[in-house]
Formats: structure tokens, C-alpha cells, sequence
């Protein structure tokens, strides 16, 4: 037969044992909602980065200011309604600056396009009253690209198919055409 001593002994260890694991259950599941809020906004700055880089590389294709904003806002508008983590990106601004035909030396002409969006956060988390991470937030993003559409009409064009087809012959040996 057990003594009272014994059994009072066992229910104690598994009154601690429910203890011990409700508290570590909820610190697991506050690092859970920790990194769920971390990887939505990872999520979100993936897709922001990945849609102003592509419109500033579709405004780069542009041969002006307003046809490179209607190129970058084109590409834009592929990224509307990504996900419920971020709102649709927008683009804030462009910047074509193509020193007016004549850049000087050792600039080439550039586009800039800043875009903007505003990420929501998954899974709020509430901390004894206090809110350390609820609503949303904004994101942007900034990327520049050189222009490479270039105007042909002010270039000696036997003097650049010259250039071009020198570059070709530069892959094989001699006889060189170009070393002339």
C-alpha cells in the first residue's frame, strides 16, 4: 500500500509538469507569431524590391520622361492584388534624366523610379496591453538604370557598326579586320 506522502508527491510533479508546459507552449507560439509576422514582411519587401526593379528597367527602355512613368507604370500594375501581405505597388516617382541628349563625360543617361506599397502585418502581437506589432507599414524602394534606348538618328552609324562588328571579330584569330 503507498503512503499519502507518495501520492500527494506524484500529483504535485504533475501539477508542475502542466505548468512548466503551458509556459513553454506559449513562448513557443510567441516565437511562431514573431517569425510569421518576420516572413510575411520579407514576403513583402521581396515583392516591392522585385516590382520597382522591373519597372525601372521597363522605364529604361523609354526615349522620354512620359513614355518611361507609362512603361514603369505599366509593368506596376502586374503586381495589383499580390497577396493580402502587401497592398498593390504604386509607382511615387520617375526621374528621367537624359542631360538633354548631351551627357557629360563618364555619365551615362539614367532612369530612377521609386515605388511605394504598404505591408500588412499577419498575426498582431499584444504583449501585456501594449501592441508591438499591428497594422500595417510602409515600404518603398528605389532602383536606377542607365537608358538604353538611344536615339540612332545622332550617331554616324557606319561609325558604330563598325565598333559592333570589330567587337565580333575580337572572338576569333587572325586574320582581324579590325586591327587595320
Amino acid at each position: 500500500m503507498k503512503s499519502k506522502r507518495a501520492v500527494r508527491t506524484r500529483r504535485s510533479n504533475r501539477g508542475t509538469t502542466l505548468i512548466d508546459l503551458s509556459i513553454a507552449c506559449m513562448v513557443i507560439i510567441g516565437f511562431a507569431i514573431t517569425a510569421l509576422d518576420f516572413g510575411g514582411a520579407m514576403m513583402a519587401f521581396g515583392i516591392t524590391d522585385r516590382a520597382c526593379r522591373d519597372a525601372a528597367r521597363a522605364a529604361a527602355q523609354g526615349s522620354s520622361s512620359t513614355e518611361a512613368k507609362r512603361l514603369a507604370t505599366a509593368v506596376i500594375k502586374s503586381y495589383a492584388n499580390t497577396s493580402g501581405v502587401l497592398s498593390s505597388p504604386q509607382v511615387d516617382t520617375v526621374t528621367f534624366n537624359d542631360f538633354g541628349g548631351h551627357p557629360p563625360d563618364g555619365v551615362s543617361p539614367f532612369v530612377t523610379v521609386t515605388t511605394s506599397a504598404r505591408a500588412t502585418v499577419l498575426a498582431p502581437l499584444n504583449l501585456f496591453g501594449h501592441d508591438l506589432l499591428s497594422g500595417n507599414f510602409p515600404m518603398r524602394k528605389t532602383y536606377t538604370f542607365p537608358i538604353v534606348k538611344l536615339d540612332v538618328r545622332s550617331y554616324n552609324l557606319k561609325e558604330v557598326s563598325a565598333i559592333y562588328s570589330c567587337d565580333i571579330y575580337s572572338f576569333y584569330p587572325s586574320p582581324d579586320p579590325c586591327s587595320k
